[in-house]
C-alpha cells in the first residue's frame, strides 16, 4: 500500500514537471499571441493542466498491476493450459517467486469480509477476503513448499469463489509478510476468474 501511494506521488509530482515543459516553451513562442487563444492568457495554465491529466493517465499503468494471465513466458492464459490442469491426477503446482505467479491446488480456505474506514471515508469500504494456502508437490506427492495467499477486493466489485481442493492460477506480489497478495485469481476448476471483476 505504501509503495503504491509513493508511486502515486511519484506519478502526479512528475507529470506536473513533465507538463511544463512543452506549456513553458509554447507560452515563449506565442508571446502576445496568447490573447488571441481560446481562454486567452490562461491558456498555458489550461494547457499544463490538461497535459498533466494526460500524462497522469497515460502512466497509471504503473501504479495499478492488474493481472494479464497472458504471459508467454511459460505461463500460457489459463484458458490453453485448463483441460491439462483439469485432468492431471496429481496437480504439483508452480511457482514464479519473483513474477508473482502461482499455480496451485487451494487448501484451508476462507472468506472473511472486512470494514476498512478512513479519514476521507468514515463510511468505509466494505472487502472480501479470501485466504488459503497454496502447495507444491513433488511427483510422488510430497509437499515441497506451502504459499500463503490472500486475495482483496471491493465487495461491490467481487467475483466467483474458491473452494478447497480448486486448482487455481494466482498472479500477484509477494510482500514482507511472506503472503502473496492480489485482487484476482483464475479459477481452473470452475473455469472462471475470482475476485476483482474489473481487472
Amino acid at each position: 500500500m505504501a509503495a503504491r501511494i509513493i508511486k502515486s506521488l511519484g506519478l502526479i509530482i512528475g507529470s506536473f514537471a513533465l507538463a511544463f515543459i512543452p506549456t513553458y516553451v509554447l507560452a515563449e513562442l506565442l508571446g502576445s499571441q496568447m490573447e488571441y487563444l481560446p481562454f486567452g492568457n490562461t491558456f498555458p495554465f489550461v494547457m499544463w493542466a490538461v497535459l498533466t491529466l494526460a500524462f497522469i493517465y497515460s502512466g497509471r499503468t504503473l501504479i495499478i498491476r492488474k493481472p494479464s494471465f497472458q504471459r508467454k513466458d511459460g505461463w500460457e492464459p489459463p484458458a490453453q493450459i485448463r483441460d491439462s490442469v483439469i485432468n492431471q491426477p496429481q496437480f504439483v503446482g508452480r511457482l514464479d517467486r519473483e513474477k508473482g505467479l502461482l499455480e496451485t491446488t487451494a487448501r484451508m480456505v476462507t472468506n472473511d469480509g472486512v470494514l476498512q474506514k478512513s479519514y476521507f471515508n468514515q463510511n468505509g469500504i466494505e472487502y472480501t477476503i479470501i485466504r488459503f494456502r497454496g502447495e507444491l508437490l513433488d511427483q510422488n506427492g510430497s509437499p515441497l513448499e506451502f504459499i500463503p495467499v490472500e486475495i482483496r477486493a471491493k465487495k461491490s466489485d467481487w467475483i466467483g469463489e474458491i473452494l478447497g481442493g480448486d486448482r487455481v492460477r494466482v498472479e500477484g506480489k509477494f510482500e514482507r509478510d511472506g503472503i502473496l497478495h492480489s485482487d484476482m485469481a483464475f479459477n481452473f476448476s470452475t473455469n472462471s476468474h475470482v475476485g476483482n471483476r474489473k481487472n
